[in-house]
Order: C-alpha cells, then sequence, then structure tokens
C-alpha cells in the first residue's frame, strides 16, 4: 500500500492501493469490532439525548389524546404522542409542509377543548411536531420538570 492509516483501538488500516483505490484492511480478524470506540460513542448520543431533554423550558407530557388539526379547508383527526405548553408531536398521516399554519382543537379527557393556533414545526418518524403560537394550559400537563409518571397516569395516556 502507497499511504496507510490505522485505528489505534482495533490495529485496523486504512490506505490506497497504487490506482488510488481505497483499500480496509483488518491486521485483527473481520469480526472484531472497535468496540471501545462504539461504546463511546454511544455513551455520547445517550448523554446528549438527555441533556436535550433536560433543558426543554417546557416539559412535554406524553399522553394520547384526540387532535383536530384544520388545514385550511381540510380536518384531520389525530392523536397526540405529546404535549407541552407550546407545542405537540402529533401522529398523523396526512403530509404537511414545514411552516403550514394551522388551527388544533386538544380534546382532553376532561375540561373543554383546547384551541391554538399552530404552525408545523419539523416532522418525526412517527408524526408531525407542532408549534403552538400561544402558550396552553390544563391541569392534566405539566409544567415543571418533574417525575412524568404522576401525570402520565393521571392524563389518560394510553
Amino acid at each position: 500500500m502507497v499511504g496507510t492509516a490505522g485505528c489505534r483501538a482495533c490495529d485496523a488500516s486504512v490506505g490506497t492501493k497504487p490506482n488510488n483505490v481505497p483499500v480496509i484492511g483488518p491486521k485483527l480478524p473481520v469480526f472484531i469490532v472497535c468496540f471501545d470506540l462504539a461504546y463511546e460513542l454511544l455513551f455520547i448520543a445517550f448523554m446528549d439525548t438527555a441533556q436535550q431533554q433536560d433543558r426543554r423550558q417546557y416539559p412535554r407530557t406524553r399522553v394520547s389524546w384526540p387532535i383536530l388539526i384544520h388545514a385550511g379547508a381540510n380536518r384531520y383527526l389525530s392523536r397526540s404522542l405529546d404535549i407541552s405548553a407550546f407545542g405537540a408531536k402529533v401522529r398523523i398521516k396526512a403530509k404537511l409542509k414545514i411552516g403550514t399554519s394551522v388551527q388544533l382543537e386538544i380534546v382532553p379527557p376532561e375540561g373543554p377543548p383546547l384551541r391554538v393556533g399552530a404552525t408545523v414545526w419539523r416532522f418525526t418518524s412517527d408524526g408531525l411536531a407542532f408549534l403552538f403560537s400561544s402558550g396552553i394550559h390544563h391541569r392534566l400537563l405539566r409544567t415543571t420538570h418533574q417525575p412524568a409518571a404522576r401525570y402520565q397516569e393521571v392524563a389518560g395516556r394510553e
């Protein structure tokens, strides 16, 4: 090989043949993985996720409440995955564009429906995230970073 570089943890080498085709050749058996590096990356990813959740100003409450989405002349009936004072993740199959303005009617298990304007904020693998134009309040929604189990039991989580 003309040029080589190696992984210190598993002793694998990376280089190029004279025709500049990349070659990866482990000096140890192929089934040995760079476990230390993989473990560190998983640990870092987990810690970053936990820190992001801890930084939320408005904690999410995992509830499955009916939600009626008014998008122009269209109406979609859906269910929430989680709700906070200023946003919600909703399970929905409709394809709404990011930035679309909608009106949401959230139906908690008790009390009147909560009506709020919202914007489609992002897509997730299990639905859409909406950003509310103003905050909502309901006694079953968490307002502080307290243990979620207390709220989920009362809030009708499925």
